[in-house]
């Protein structure tokens, strides 16, 4: 997690203040001193706006994605697990050792599966 923060901080560094950096020097170019404060305001608007819009979306979009796709992978775990119970049962008498999978570990199996989705719905 400390890698991630630390190249997220890298990342961001030279981007963000070489973007203002470069838009201001754009306007300061292109347009007449008259209307300089114009243009840096729309400019401060739009970037005032982004950077609360931009993460609050962000979190939507994300927390969206995880129901969207947690939920059925969950499904799809499942549905994978639950016909192995019936294993145990159709093994006849002196087949060897029977299978692990019981009541006890189709419920440890659905616990799991849902920590994982509440963790992933959580973070």
């Amino acid at each position: 997690m400390l890698q991630l923060i630390l190249f997220r901080a890298v990342q961001g560094r030279p981007a963000a203040g070489g973007l203002m950096l470069l838009s201001q020097t754009i306007i300061a170019d292109l347009v007449a001193p008259r209307e300089r404060g114009r243009y840096q305001g729309y400019i401060g608007s739009v970037f005032a706006t982004s950077s609360i819009a931009g993460p609050v979306m962000g979190g939507v979009f994300v927390d969206q994605l995880v129901l969207a796709l947690g939920v059925p992978d969950q499904t799809c775990r499942w549905a994978r697990v639950a016909p192995a119970r019936h294993l145990a049962a159709a093994r006849p008498a002196g087949a060897g050792p029977k299978p692990a999978v019981t009541a006890s570990t189709m419920a440890g199996a659905g616990l799991i599966m849902s920590a994982q989705l509440v963790a992933a719905c959580w973070c």
